[in-house]
């Protein structure tokens, strides 16, 4: 979805379909030993990609429709020496939530043809015999919810749904009920806690939590207090989730400590 969003807003920015350049693209960067969604060596990396953009659009040997003609254009009006040298750090989202634009003001072709490469890097790992959902953000959680619900045959008065609770506040966030930081005090800490172990008590929710892994379910909560003669008294709070070294019944890792 994300992939034929980016699409469309491109082809309307561009004056004309990506879908040949996009394949040209992917063509060329096997020819160099390159894949999308792969890391390492054989990946292909933002400037690899722009790189491989820049030389199937200017070739002569290209016929690929009037999206070609107006790269060809943005490529020729660039003012920066190298302008395929920014950023091959950081899969990162852009600057609102999942990458997602609000507008066509302030269009930055390079940014958006490398996000739309990045995503349809996504699709690669999300189609490899043992996929990777690394590539999948909140949103895209949220809305694959919310269209479970619209066709499942759910008895009436039963819905389903989901969304962000927790989280920095970042543009493209609102509403959050858990906003955090790495400046919060241990008492705004002790209220998020309160909060978390509230939400998680509810008998209609449950909790993912958004890690490297990539999303795990919440399956218990637990904390502790200790006291040590001459020591305040030390409370320490853990969530539970599925990790590399962790599993039911093993040791959860501690997320905060007071």
């Amino acid at each position: 979805e994300q992939v034929d969003q980016r699409r469309a807003r491109l082809t309307r920015l561009l004056q004309g379909s990506t879908v040949d350049i996009e394949a040209a693209v992917i063509e060329e960067l096997n020819n160099l030993g390159k894949k999308l969604g792969v890391k390492g060596e054989a990946g292909a990396k933002k400037s690899d990609t722009l790189k491989a953009l820049r030389k199937v659009v200017e070739s002569p040997f290209s016929d690929l429709g009037p999206a070609q003609c107006t790269l060809v254009e943005l490529f020729g009006q660039s003012n920066t020496a190298d302008p395929m040298a920014d950023d091959d750090e950081g899969e990162g989202e852009e600057a609102t939530e999942d990458g997602q634009s609000s507008s066509d003001s302030g269009f930055n072709w390079q940014s958006e043809m490398k996000m739309l490469f990045h995503k349809l890097g996504g699709v690669e790992k999300l189609a490899r015999p043992n996929p990777s959902t690394a590539d999948i953000g909140n949103s895209s959680i949220i809305n694959a919810v919310g269209r479970l619900s619209a066709i499942r045959e759910l008895p009436s008065g039963i819905g389903l749904s989901a969304s962000l609770v927790a989280g920095k506040k970042i543009k493209g966030r609102s509403n959050l009920e858990i906003v955090v930081s790495g400046k919060d005090t241990p008492e705004a800490v002790s209220g998020q806690w309160s909060k978390v172990r509230e939400l998680f008590s509810r008998d209609d929710t449950v909790l993912l939590f958004h890690l490297k892994n990539h999303y795990a379910l919440v399956y218990a909560l637990r904390e502790s207090a200790g006291i040590q003669t001459g020591d305040p008294p030390q409370r320490e709070i853990q969530q539970l989730e599925e990790v590399k070294d962790q599993a039911p019944g093993f040791p959860g890792k501690s997320v905060e400590k007071q």
